[in-house]
This record gives C-alpha cells, sequence and structure tokens, in this order.
C-alpha cells in the first residue's frame, strides 16, 4: 500500500491491489507518481485538507466492508484505538540505529514534524543514544501545531493570528494547524523537543500577507525562509529536505555553532513536487 501524503492512510483491496486517499488541490507530481505505480488515487476536498479522512474512511468502508488500510496515526495498523501506534514507531526505529553504526553522533538533530510517528522515535532513540543530542522540531508558520504546545501563547502574541484560519500549507505531510483527529506520538513527542521552529516561503509569505497584513519574518527573526536556501548538493531533496537544512544553517548562525554536528533527515525528494 502506498503511505498517503498528509493523511497517512492508504486504502487497500485485496481483490483490486492498492490504492491511495489524498487531499486534493495538492501536488499534481504525486498524484501521478501513485497512478503511474498502479495505484488507484481516491481525493477527498481541497479546503477540508487532512480532516475530510476520518468521514471519509467511515463512509468508504461502509460501502466497501473488506477495504483494510494502514493508519499509522493512532491505535493498531487498522486504526484501531486512539493511542500511540506501536507499529508504527518501532518501524522507524532501525533509523536511529542505522545512524549510531554509521559511526554519527549528532549534537543536533533538526527533526521535520508531522504527526508524529518519525518525530517520537528520532527524540526518544537519540537521547537514549546520546546524553547530550538536542532535537529540534520545524513545520510550516501556517500550521503551528506543535510550536503551540510547545511555547503555549507564544504564537499568537508574535503573530496576532491563530493558524487555525489556514486550512493548509506548502509543506505537505508535515503537521496541519488544527486536526479533528488524535495525534498521540506527536502530542507525546512534543514535550521531549529541544525547541520547535517554524519555516516559511515565497508563498506563504504572501498568504500570510493577505490574512494579516505583514509577513511572518516580520514579527520574528526565528522563522526561516526555506526556499531561499540553494546549495548545489541538496538539488535533488524535496520542500521539507530544504526546510531542514534552512533552520540548520539558521540555527547553527544565531547560536554560534561552531564545529557541532547537525543530523538532517530527508523524508522527500524533488520530484515529488511540480515545480
Amino acid at each position: 500500500c502506498w503511505s498517503t501524503p498528509g493523511l497517512a492512510a492508504s486504502v487497500s483491496r485485496s481483490w483490486s491491489g492498492s490504492g491511495s486517499v489524498c487531499p486534493a488541490g495538492g501536488e499534481k507530481a504525486r498524484e501521478n507518481a501513485i497512478r503511474n505505480a498502479g495505484g488507484e488515487l481516491l481525493l477527498t476536498p481541497a479546503e477540508s485538507y487532512v480532516n475530510a479522512f476520518p468521514e471519509f474512511i467511515k463512509n468508504y468502508l461502509t460501502e466497501n466492508p473488506d477495504t483494510s488500510y494502514i493508519n499509522h496515526v493512532m491505535g493498531d495498523i487498522s486504526g484501531r484505538g486512539r493511542g500511540i501506534n506501536g507499529a508504527a514507531i518501532d518501524a522507524f526505529k532501525p533509523f536511529v540505529h542505522e545512524v549510531v553504526e554509521a559511526g554519527i553522533k549528532p549534537d543536533v538533530v533538526i527533526c521535520p514534524l508531522g504527526n508524529g510517528t518519525t518525530t517520537l522515535p528520532m527524540v526518544t532513540g537519540f537521547k537514549s543514544m546520546f546524553r547530550k543530542t538536542k532535537v529540534v522540531g520545524f513545520e510550516s508558520v501556517a500550521a503551528g501545531f506543535a510550536h503551540r504546545r510547545y511555547y503555549p501563547g507564544k504564537y499568537e502574541e508574535v503573530f496576532e493570528i491563530n493558524p487555525d484560519v489556514f486550512s493548509r500549507h506548502d509543506l505537505p505531510g508535515s503537521s496541519p494547524s488544527h486536526t479533528t483527529f488524535d495525534m498521540p506520538a506527536l502530542e507525546a513527542a512534543i514535550p521531549q523537543l529541544d525547541g520547535v521552529g517554524l519555516v516559511t516561503s515565497d508563498y506563504m509569505d504572501r498568504l500570510f500577507n493577505e490574512t494579516v497584513g505583514f509577513k511572518p519574518s516580520d514579527k520574528s527573526h526565528w522563522v526561516v525562509k526555506w526556499d531561499d536556501f540553494h546549495h548545489e548538493a541538496i538539488s535533488e531533496f524535496g520542500r521539507t529536505g530544504r526546510a531542514g537544512f534552512a533552520v540548520a544553517v539558521t540555527l547553527a548562525r544565531k547560536e554560534k555553532m561552531l564545529g557541532k554536528h547537525f543530523l538532517v533527515p530527508v523524508f522527500d525528494a524533488a520530484w515529488h513536487y511540480d515545480s
């Protein structure tokens, strides 16, 4: 089954192969990749973004009772229960061990934030392996999901807005501004982080300016603009990867962390996007 960008759910039918469910209005490159691999693509309403999935899957399973789906956000792998999905967490743990076995001892891990199923095993794994390693998360300034929990009240104070007004942003698969479903792994990971950064882009600056009359960087010098960061070595990386490196460089400069080792996990590639 395909891992679903943003929704973290895949529809699988034993009689017709596999399919994926994604919010409409996203990157056509991702949609085409799913179709080109032979998967069936089902789109939920664009305006609801990830929050369309709970209602979609309930209706879909009623009409297609023989369907199974992967849910790595909560419960077991079939979405039963509301707790942390242990199978999804265990599946990512080898990443931490591979880093250690490669002889890499990071001082700082820059972690993209999504639904928590990669964040939680990274933050617990690296902190158990290396006592002094810091794990810093980042997400779109139009999300601020983890940021608002890590720094209560700070987002609204600085930006004079609740990001729930933004239905989506330009880093698919990372944390949304709000959800109608629980994200227990992310909630468990947030208190263990050593900070949460916010990233913006030309697109987000325009959206922010149209909504509140200013750009995020006008209010905070800690907002990192990822699409201003260019380097030949990361040309094949997607937006989230580029954002991670932009956060790492910005943090290193602001904190004068000369000689420190930064680890930036990259989960997406440039071909996932239309441009």
